[in-house]
C-alpha cells in the first residue's frame, strides 16, 4: 500500500469495485500474489524440508518469514512495485 496498514479492518476494497460481475479485484490480487509467491516459496524452502508443513503451524516461524519477506519487498520495490498498483488503486486505508 506504500504505507503501513496498522489496522487491517480499515483496509477495504473501494465500494465502486464491489459487484458480482467485477473481477478486477481478484485479477489484481492474482498479479500481486504472482509477484510474491515465488519469493515466499524461496524464503520458506530455506528453513528445511519440512518447512512447508512447519511454518504455517508456527506463529514464530510465520513472523520470521513475514519479516524476511517485508525486507525483500522493500529492497525490490522498484522492480516489484508496479505489481501492486492495481491492488492499491482498488483499495483504501
Amino acid at each position: 500500500m506504500n504505507k503501513r496498514v496498522s489496522d487491517l479492518h480499515e483496509w477495504k476494497c473501494k465500494p465502486e469495485i464491489i459487484s458480482g460481475e467485477n473481477v478486477s479485484m481478484s485479477d489484481s490480487w492474482v498479479v500481486a500474489l504472482g509477484a510474491l509467491l515465488p519469493h515466499i516459496t524461496t524464503i520458506v524452502e530455506r528453513r528445511g524440508k519440512d518447512a512447508f508443513y512447519d511454518v504455517p503451524r508456527s506463529a514464530e516461524l510465520s513472523k520470521q518469514v513475514a519479516r524476511e519477506l517485508r525486507a525483500l519487498i522493500a529492497s525490490l520495490e522498484s522492480a516489484l512495485g508496479s505489481q501492486f498498483d492495481e491492488v492499491r488503486r482498488r483499495t483504501t486505508v
